[in-house]
């Protein structure tokens, strides 16, 4: 499921690419020159990024189900002692905060 959208987000901007999307040694997707992408599987989601683009060398993407009873520990591990007072504003900001960090 994770190649057939890394094809469909590629499609988008190579309308005829058609190649298949070999793994490299540690999972990755063996993209060709110039193109960028990345892969991620959580449960029964997947999601696939990927551009054309030459500054985005760091172009990444992370799926993760979090369920609502782990949100408490996820925030004491991932906020500092400052952080964890914006936290208390709801699950969407532990979110937040994991997404960015």
């Amino acid at each position: 499921a994770g190649r057939t959208a890394l094809h469909r987000a590629i499609s988008e901007f190579r309308l005829e690419f058609k190649d298949p999307i070999l793994r490299g040694d540690s999972g990755q997707p063996l993209l060709p020159s110039g193109i960028f992408g990345s892969i991620s599987h959580s449960a029964e989601w997947a999601v696939a990024v990927a551009t054309d683009r030459e500054d985005a060398l760091g172009l990444g993407i992370d799926l993760q189900v979090i369920e609502q009873r782990e949100l408490k520990n996820l925030s004491q591990r991932i906020a500092s002692a400052a952080e964890l007072e914006w936290l208390s504003g709801g699950a969407e900001r532990i979110l937040t905060l994991f997404s960015v960090k």
